[in-house]
């Protein structure tokens, strides 16, 4: 598959909390929305979708 990665967005980290790094994959609805409510909680979170367009317009914000 050549999927394609959008830039991690800035991560919160709880005082003394260890994360996860956690791999996303698909960009949809569902794995946006988990993927942020992921990392802000303080794990590490990569999102990789196969649409270019979609990991572009995610990249510029």
């Amino acid at each position: 598959m050549d999927g394609h990665r959008a830039q991690r967005a800035p991560r919160t980290r709880r005082e003394g909390h260890v994360g996860s790094t956690i791999a996303i994959i698909g960009t949809g609805y569902v794995g946006l929305t988990t993927g942020a409510c992921l990392s802000h909680l303080g794990h590490t979170v990569v999102c990789a979708d196969v649409v270019p367009e979609k990991v572009e317009s995610l990249s510029r914000g």
